[in-house]
């Protein structure tokens, strides 16, 4: 389940170092400044989307991933075959 985080550091797309329990993996990372309301100074920070992947079942999770991905790359082509434009 994705949930929504804030951060002021950039984060990574895959964290697999900072937990020994799980896996981060983060989408829809997107920079945003606000003005503090103390000092005035401008903050930037990170807002991103965030899963918790357990360690043990990680790499079934990756393979997950990768296939999605080959459907992808598999119905983009056949859009362009039956769309008549070139591969």
């Amino acid at each position: 389940m994705w949930y929504s985080v804030e951060s002021k550091d950039r984060p990574a797309l895959i964290d697999a170092e900072s937990s020994a329990k799980y896996v981060y993996v983060r989408r829809n990372i997107r920079e945003e400044e606000c003005t503090d309301e103390m000092t005035g100074e401008k903050e930037t920070f990170y807002v991103f989307e965030e899963q918790k992947i357990p360690k043990d079942v990680w790499s079934v999770f990756q393979q997950g991933l990768m296939n999605s991905e080959r459907i992808a790359d598999v119905e983009e082509v056949i859009t362009e075959i039956l769309g008549g434009g070139t591969v």
